[in-house]
């Protein structure tokens, strides 16, 4: 609660900064696929082409915005509490996102070839946890 008391400012610009970084990562090399080609969330939802080839992307990984969105949505709109619990759930989406959809990658990629994260994972999964973070000590310190 000490450390959470008199720092809102910088509370709303951490949780500002983490939404923010959330849907900016879409846009950003998110995987690397067995240190050939790097790629981003935009482009496992509309496709990318690799050597030649086009390959189709699924239209849920649409998903890896939501997160930001929703932290956004807790900044900007929502009140104290109901902010909060948005930005905590927005931290927990991304990390999860992250964190299944690599290990269901690694799974159908049968162990011939592995999954890395890229910068865009780890500034995803960075801002997820100082979502999450920011959410838990600023509700600490409303209470």
């Amino acid at each position: 609660a000490n450390l959470a008391s008199g720092n809102a400012a910088l509370f709303r610009i951490i949780k500002l900064v983490a939404g923010a970084i959330m849907l900016v990562s879409f846009f950003l090399p998110l995987y690397g696929i067995a240190g050939i080609v790097s790629i981003s969330a935009m482009q496992m939802t509309f496709g990318i082409t690799v050597m030649g080839s086009h390959l189709d992307g699924e239209f849920m990984n649409i998903l890896f915005l939501v997160p930001g969105i929703l932290c956004l949505v807790g900044v900007l709109v929502l009140k104290e509490k109901q902010g909060n619990i948005l930005n905590i759930i927005g931290g927990i989406g991304a990390l999860l996102l992250v964190f299944v959809i690599s290990g269901q990658a690694n799974a159908e990629m049968g162990g011939y070839v592995s999954v890395s994260f890229e910068l865009g994972a780890w500034l995803y999964i960075l801002a997820g946890i100082a979502s999450i973070a920011v959410g838990v000590l600023d509700m600490i310190k409303s209470k």
